[in-house]
């Protein structure tokens, strides 16, 4: 069953009676509050909605939003209009003490955002047929209150048997409610075929006038969905089916929609969509529910508009488990639709394209997807182990080919494996993808990844970017990898469009930002390398990669002790990291700190004789010490595991105390690096 609810306005009679309030108080930011009146309201009939709104389920377990709520809505019942002033709020509602201030703890404005949407969703489910609205519009802290507008319920859906059936549209009414009863009794004398016609009209009057008003939303994050009763079994699912979205939409080119890594975090039952939507800098947010009882699913979507918190479009889809695809289709081309107001063919193709008719090859590609967005190393394990398992039912799964080549591309990035033993895998899987299919854009997108870093072939790497783009031109990674492969070569300008590209994609990505800093970092332009790290901690205050760049550009500007305090953050957070364990080493050795310097060497397993996939971190860790001579004998060592890091030996500063040896120029020259 699906559901589009579209307002409509009206006129309204003011209830006159003795004890009254505005029903629609807003305040200014001057000193005295204005009172507009658009009716009126008892003081009971608003103390009576908010114990309803306050006793809902929206409510009944956030005691935050509900005591803000009673706070303003009460301050105002007894101040008739006056200004409610954030310091206010801030200490009587939150317990700030004196020093509070909200230009600095944004408490207020953040609790502002998740009450309004709390208000949002009760008068969407429970609150549907309350006739007073009790609201907080941005701006203020002076909540309205307004009598409820007529609404007309538009259409639902269903999948059965594997089919999308849609009964109803915008123009085809299923039902409808008129919500304002003196509204109703002024039409009691208009005849049923009548008030259909009427009705069917200002449904058509207001779709093309709304279509034709509204900005088409340039940005999108889909949330993975809520679980509602999903066992631990099943955990995977409300990501799993996000980031299936994520990669539909994302073929159409014209809107930019956030990655799944990016939109992960955003799972929880409590988690508010419209501050995620902020915090991810969308215009608009695709949130829903998912419930599983045996066979059966049942999926909600709403489509939320960031700015101003308006439900574009909701839908809510029952189904088996077997039909999954159907849903799917049904929930990316309607929602497409939604946010785009019309596709064409080939857009209507891609949203339906699917990579496998084996609905178990596809569970375990769902699984695999959720532990890849865990970049530690037994997450990478497991997704490659049910991407296996996919491929096993269906060998002819293109994209879980794919997927596996990013995975085992991850592995030897990390230094979870040697790059001679991950790389060759992650190239065979992307080869063996596109043989399958060649369109798949992060195939190629892996392929120019591998080229870069593996191969050394700066040209075949720029080929395959070409043809990702050209099939996904909004893949963020694509811009990424590439961004570095121009730098390689020297196309430092070049280089720079292509960075700032995946972070216009995709601007609050850890890995983008990150990425960003260490272009910084290679072409010593170190203190926008610090900003770009402070401004990633700042959205990702717990990401270790991003300590350890901040550290590791510290470290060569000679703020020796501010690089060892963020690189032991960096190792805090991630013990057995063993890039951070190399970088620190790096900052211990410069520091004069030689013991402990060679004490992080030992923890590499150097002492003990044990291989290292960091053999070019080692390298940085001697040259650090000064023994320039073992620092070329591990250089020599990363060539022979092809390291992906030899790629930006002739950028990276810690080795310009090698740079005049000939066996240095040698190296670089055998890389392919040009002069």
């Amino acid at each position: 069953m699906a559901r589009w609810l579209h307002p409509l306005a009206s006129s309204e009679e003011p209830n006159r009676q003795k004890d009254m309030l505005p029903t629609s108080c807003r305040c200014n930011k001057g000193s005295k509050a204005e009172i507009q009146t658009e009716g009126t309201a008892s003081i009971e009939a608003i103390q009576a909605e908010l114990e309803r709104i306050l006793a809902s389920k929206c409510f009944r377990n956030s005691t935050r939003a509900s005591r803000f709520l009673r706070f303003t809505v009460e301050t105002t019942l007894r101040a008739r209009g006056d200004p409610i002033k954030e310091y206010l709020i801030g200490v009587e509602v939150f317990g700030r003490d004196g020093s509070y201030d909200p230009r600095l703890d944004p408490v207020v404005r953040v609790e502002a955002g998740r009450l309004r949407s709390k208000l949002a969703e009760y008068y969407q489910t429970q609150g549907q047929d309350d006739s007073l609205v009790i609201d907080l519009p941005k701006g203020t802290y002076v909540p309205t209150f307004s009598a409820r507008k007529p609404r007309i319920e538009i259409g639902h859906s269903t999948v059965e048997n594997g089919n999308s059936k849609m009964v109803g549209d915008l123009g085809q009414i299923s039902s409808f409610r008129l919500l304002h009863r003196p509204f109703l009794k002024r039409l009691v004398w208009i005849s049923a075929p009548i008030l259909m016609i009427l009705a069917l009209a200002a449904a058509y009057h207001f779709r093309v006038s709304w279509r034709s008003s509204r900005t088409i939303p340039t940005s999108i994050a889909v949330l993975p969905l809520k679980p509602l009763n999903l066992g631990a079994e099943d955990s995977y699912l409300g990501l799993g089916l996000a980031d299936a979205l994520i990669t539909r939409l994302s073929t159409l080119g014209r809107i930019n929609v956030r990655s799944v890594g990016e939109i992960a975090k955003y799972g929880g039952l409590t988690e508010d969509p419209l501050v995620a939507g902020r915090e991810l800098k969308v215009d608009s947010v695709l949130d829903g529910t998912i419930q599983r009882v045996g066979d059966r699913i049942r999926v909600t979507e709403r489509l939320l508009s960031v700015e101003n918190s308006s439900v574009l479009w909701a839908v809510q889809f029952d189904a088996n488990f077997t039909d999954i695809f159907s849903l799917e289709d049904s929930v990316a081309q309607q929602g497409a639709a939604a946010l785009l107001q019309e596709l064409t063919g080939p857009e209507k193709h891609r949203l339906t394209k699917h990579d496998t008719a084996n609905i178990e090859a596809y569970d375990d590609y769902l699984k695999a997807r959720f532990f890849s967005t865990d970049r530690h190393a037994e997450g990478l394990r497991k997704a490659i182990d049910y991407l296996q398992q996919a491929i096993a039912k269906d060998p002819g799964y293109a994209q879980a080919y794919a997927g596996l080549a990013d995975c085992y591309a991850l592995q030897g990035f990390y230094g979870f494996l040697s790059p001679n033993q991950s790389y060759p895998k992650a190239k065979a899987a992307a080869m063996k993808a596109l043989q399958i299919d060649e369109t798949v854009a992060e195939a190629h997108a892996s392929l120019l990844n591998i080229k870069t870093d593996y191969d050394w072939d700066w040209l075949g790497a720029e080929k395959e970017f070409k043809r990702a783009i050209e099939l996904n031109p909004n893949y963020p990674p694509a811009y990424q990898w590439y961004g570095f492969d121009l730098l390689v070569m020297g196309r430092q300008g070049e280089a720079m469009a292509a960075m700032r590209r995946a972070l216009d994609l995709d601007p609050v990505s850890p890995t983008v930002n990150v990425s960003q800093a260490w272009f910084f970092y290679l072409t010593r332009q170190y203190n926008k390398s610090v900003e770009q790290c402070l401004r990633t901690l700042e959205l990702h205050p717990n990401f270790c990669v991003a300590h350890q760049m901040l550290g590791l550009t510290y470290d060569v500007q000679g703020e020796l002790e501010q690089a060892i305090a963020e690189l032991q953050k960096a190792k805090a957070l991630s013990p057995h990291n063993l890039m951070t364990i190399a970088v620190l080493g790096h900052a211990y050795a410069t520091s004069g700190r030689r013991d402990e310097a060679q004490k992080m060497l030992d923890e590499l397993g150097l002492s003990s004789g044990d291989s290292t996939p960091l053999s070019y971190y080692v390298a940085a860790v001697y040259v650090g010490l000064g023994r320039n001579e073992e620092a070329l004998r591990w250089l020599e060592r990363a060539y022979q595991e092809r390291s992906n890091w030899l790629i930006y030996l002739k950028l990276d500063p810690r080795f310009d105390r090698l740079r005049s040896e000939r066996r240095f120029a040698d190296l670089a020259r055998r890389i392919g690096l040009p002069e």
